[in-house]
């Protein structure tokens, strides 16, 4: 049972760099070049490769989209996160205009699309190097993923909030 809970936790840290690129979440690459999103990135495609039976050709391809996605990914969360530290800003400026408010709506507005044009673009590339039916495996693990890793974060917040 430990080692279960041990290897659950181990795949979901394994999987949430890559699920960033999918999901919209800025936290990848620490290190030098990203080098710890790139062991993450090899990790979840181990696990991809077992579960779809992926070849050696696919799983390469994959790799290569996942690599570019997320730093397409990493770039759109560093928008994300000038644009909420200027909302920050000027929601707490009582001398903040109108105008600036539509902008940044705007601009909040054009980063969800540009995440959204993002995630088309990666499952029709994905869609090119794998199957059909590999395709849509690939997208329900991504989501099933996703659902574990917002699970738990939820957790940890509850745990933070208690403490």
């Amino acid at each position: 049972m430990k080692k279960s809970r041990v290897l659950s936790k181990w795949f979901l840290a394994v999987t949430a760099a890559v699920l960033s690129a999918s999901a919209g979440l800025a936290q990848g690459g620490r290190g030098a070049g990203g080098r710890d999103q790139e062991d993450l990135i090899d990790r979840f495609l181990n696990l991809a490769t077992s579960e779809l039976n992926l070849t050696v050709e696919q799983r390469s391809s994959l790799g290569a989209i996942l690599q570019e996605v997320a730093e397409q990914r990493r770039e759109l969360g560093r928008g994300q996160m000038e644009l909420q530290r200027d909302i920050q800003a000027a929601l707490t400026d009582p001398a903040t205009e109108e105008g600036t408010f539509a902008a940044l709506a705007n601009r909040r507005f054009e980063i969800q699309r540009q995440g959204i044009a993002l995630q088309e673009r990666q499952r029709e590339r994905v869609a090119e190097v794998l199957t059909a039916r590999q395709t849509l495996r690939f997208i329900l693990m991504q989501e099933r993923l996703a659902r574990r890793i917002e699970a738990m974060r939820r957790e940890e917040q509850q745990r933070r909030r208690q403490q």
